[in-house]
């Protein structure tokens, strides 16, 4: 299943942006195309987005740079970046600076929906991972350890029925012995438990 995403197509070229259009029209990824950082800066203040295919190189500055800038951002988007075939150690460096993947031209289009796709499903994977485990953390707040749970009723039981252990066990419905192993195991783990 592919995941729909949010894409900002940051390309100086008409022609290539045009291309790229083409090839994405009928996958899932609603694609948004600026020719300058300028632009992609302007874009991404109007509407946050899931991917940006960046072009290495862009008339206002250095694609690289501006890939730095969108990392720090708190609402990172994933980084695609587009070079030359010949741009290869641009690609590693761009890599190496925080991108998830490159594309070269000319234009592979299999390679870009691949590339957009795995991106996607990435970045939900992360978003899936960061739900469970705030849900894990939210759980481990509600939910309380049994020996902490037992202490504590066991405690109120002994203080319910003034001290006497005997009838607290009959109000738990446990043996005294059980009340007197566990007050025992409790004092000698000492204060944490």
């Amino acid at each position: 299943m592919t995941i729909a995403s949010r894409v900002l197509l940051v390309e100086a070229s008409q022609p290539t942006t045009a291309g790229y259009r083409g090839h994405l029209e009928s996958s899932p990824h609603r694609v948004t195309a600026v020719a300058s950082i300028g632009a992609a800066r302007q874009a991404l203040a109007e509407s946050p987005v899931d991917i940006v295919l960046l072009d290495a190189q862009l008339p206002d500055g250095s694609g690289l740079d501006f890939l730095d800038e969108l990392l720090a951002r708190e609402d990172a988007p994933d980084i695609v970046v587009i070079t030359e075939v010949a741009g290869a150690d641009l690609a590693v460096e761009a890599v190496r600076r925080g991108a998830v993947d490159f594309i070269t031209r000319p234009l592979d289009a299999t390679r870009l929906l691949v590339t957009l796709d795995n991106t996607a499903a990435r970045r939900q994977l992360r978003r899936d991972c960061a739900r469970l485990s705030r849900q894990r953390t939210a759980a481990r707040d509600l939910v309380e350890p049994l020996w902490l749970v037992e202490k504590r009723a066991i405690q109120a039981a002994i203080a319910a029925c003034d001290g006497n252990v005997n009838r607290a066990a009959g109000l738990l419905e446990v043996a005294p012995s059980t009340i007197y192993r566990k007050l025992q195991a409790w004092k000698k783990a000492g204060a944490g438990h």
